[in-house]
């Protein structure tokens, strides 16, 4: 049974979610339509003047030997934000004051393997104040580009660009970990003791999909550089945060830290550009960390641009 005391401020949970999508369709066609709400125990409803919020909180705990730990936080929680009225910002800051208060009584006060987080349309701007002065940062963006109609050209003097092969992965796996150590250094990834093993799992599996989508630069025999694909069938997981389909996602790209400014970073780009392009795809997805002072200005110069921001306080409860 649902606590109306969390539901008495006379809001239209239809009504407001409407408002949301509507307002976000003219921000950014390339967005989604939002699922709704469901009315439930743990819903939130925050109200500032003729402007109002819900959001419904998710609480993920996770293995510290799975990949996905390597991601975040081993101790992640989601708010799921809809916004409608003249005032979004205030609505929102209301909403996180009700959020905060519940993190406050559940979660150990300074842990740094919790995080809180919200995915906001990056060109949904209205209400990003009030992120801010909740302690929240821009950690990481999902980027988006929509299938050029030419496919780009290497550089010229650019590596040899082939297959990835089950023989490269004993140095393939420590040039993917230089993602995980750069991009920790900005607060989203966590590389733990059992990251390398699941880098190479992850390769492995990408190996035996049977389609050409993983590829390594090379150069008299030394690996400059990694990327990999997946391809609409393996991407359905990503799909939901955007309209454009079928959707492929780059899951890696790394240039080793010696070779970098070289040019082999768009060559395997390139690559995986082509192949999209062969598998007709509508769009690629990619995450990247937004205070990346590598990745934010490289991904832009290939077509890709923000469509969420994921904002992020770790320790959730400071």
């Amino acid at each position: 049974m649902v606590d109306v005391t969390r539901l008495d401020l006379g809001v239209d949970l239809t009504g407001l979610c409407v408002a949301h999508v509507q307002r976000l369709q003219a921000v950014d066609p390339l967005l989604p339509d939002p699922v709704g709400l469901a009315v439930s125990e743990d819903l939130l409803v925050a109200r500032a003047g003729d402007s109002v919020a819900a959001g419904s909180p998710q609480t993920d705990e996770l293995d510290p030997d799975s990949l996905d730990a390597t991601w975040g936080a081993l101790r992640r929680h989601a708010l799921r934000v809809r916004v409608a009225g003249p005032d979004p910002a205030a609505a929102l800051d209301a909403l996180l004051d009700r959020w905060e208060q519940r993190l406050a009584a559940t979660v150990v006060r300074g842990d740094r393997d919790t995080a809180a987080l919200v995915s906001w349309a990056s060109r949904d701007t209205a209400a990003v104040l009030a992120l801010l002065e909740h302690g929240f940062v821009p950690a990481a963006a999902i980027a988006i580009r929509t299938v050029a109609s030419e496919p780009e050209r290497p550089p010229s003097g650019a590596p040899i660009v082939r297959l990835l092969r089950e023989d490269d992965l004993d140095r393939a796996v420590p040039l993917y970990q230089q993602v995980i150590e750069f991009d920790a250094r900005f607060g989203m990834l966590t590389e733990r003791p059992s990251t390398p093993d699941r880098l190479r799992g992850g390769l492995v599996d990408v190996l035996g999909r049977g389609a050409d989508c993983a590829w390594v630069a090379e150069h008299d025999g030394a690996l400059l550089g990694l990327c990999y694909l997946d391809l609409p069938d393996h991407a359905q997981w990503i799909q939901p945060f955007a309209r454009p389909a079928p959707i492929a996602y780059l899951g890696c790209l790394v240039v080793d830290r010696e070779v970098r400014g070289r040019g082999v970073g768009t060559a395997l780009v390139a690559e995986a550009h082509r192949a999209v392009a062969a598998a007709g795809v509508a769009a690629t997805l990619l995450h990247h960390a937004v205070p990346n002072p590598l990745s934010t200005p490289f991904w832009p110069r290939h077509g890709y641009r923000p469509l969420w921001t994921i904002w992020q306080r770790r320790p959730a409860v400071r």
